[in-house]
């Protein structure tokens, strides 16, 4: 096995720190130990990234995104691919980090769907286990026979193969297909998209608004030119405002990050968004926003 790889999320965080998007870079060596580079505050889709991720690795490194802080930033189409292509010139390997995004979260299987590419190594979890706790890596023949990977107990583990978890994810994935959760996602995604562009129309507070399928992500502003994060004391605010209604959302902090149930009905998720609707209004004119 390729002792090369370079690392991806399919759909990535969005600092708030500055007006441009910002990112740590860690590149962790073949060899062990990972030295995280600062300072590296770039548009992170850029035309020129995939190129970059070559000159930070040498194609000789595994690079990994270490995600700031939750909100939902969509890659621009062809990203993925293009990060595909730099990996084969470099005869490295793709990993993809499928744990918040696989399972029909963003309105197809996978993340990486969204660009058409097959990754040679997926990390997964989270929706697999249908709330119970579970994670897997996924790869082809290939690979797994090949060494190190093939050696006795390199991929064993204390808790690997557990029972009880292998069928709480077998009953979720049957769950998924059989109800076509997938498409649901895709369904109840785009209508919750339009309604929080609608409050984004609304409230000069709503900076952005973004995402794909069941996982969406809300950016609050102090103003939309500057963009500076929306003060902390007002988005706890909102958070207790949020539950004295009977909605639990992760409206805490400045970027918001929604990412409700697949099973969750378009009726439900409309009823949702209008408490949101609500609980904004009043605490926007409690601090004198709007």
């Amino acid at each position: 096995m390729s002792e090369r790889g370079l690392q991806v999320s399919p759909l990535a965080s969005r600092a708030q720190d500055s007006a441009v998007e910002t990112h740590t870079w860690a590149v962790v060596l073949a060899g062990g130990k990972g030295t995280r580079l600062s300072g590296l505050t770039r548009h992170v889709y850029g035309e020129d990234r995939p190129k970059q991720y070559a000159a930070l690795t040498g194609g000789k490194s595994l690079l990994r995104q270490t995600l700031d802080r939750v909100g939902v930033l969509i890659p621009p189409d062809g990203f993925l691919r293009a990060i595909q292509s730099v990996a084969r010139d470099h005869g490295a390997l793709l990993f993809a980090d499928e744990m918040i995004t696989g399972f029909g979260r963003t309105g197809s299987m996978w993340g990486t769907d969204h660009d058409g590419i097959v990754p040679d190594i997926m990390t997964v979890g989270k929706g697999v286990g249908g709330g119970f706790p579970l994670a897997g890596v996924v790869s082809t023949e290939k690979l797994t026979s090949a060494k190190p990977w093939s050696n006795p107990s390199f991929s064993s583990s204390s808790y690997g193969g557990n029972p009880l978890a292998s069928a709480a994810g077998l009953a979720a994935l049957e769950i998924i297909l059989k109800e076509d959760l997938v498409a649901q996602s895709n369904r109840v995604g785009a209508v919750m998209l339009a309604e929080l562009q609608r409050l984004k129309e609304k409230y000069r507070t709503v900076g952005e608004v973004r995402g794909r399928g069941l996982l969406l992500g809300i950016e609050l502003v102090e103003d939309r030119q500057s963009r500076k994060p929306l003060d902390r004391s007002i988005t706890r605010d909102l958070y207790l405002e949020c539950l004295r209604r009977g909605l639990v959302a992760m409206t805490y902090a400045p970027t918001v990050r929604l990412n409700p149930p697949l099973v969750i009905t378009e009726e439900t998720a409309r009823a949702g968004l209008a408490i949101l609707d609500e609980a904004l209004g009043v605490v926007l004119k409690r601090h004198g926003r709007d």
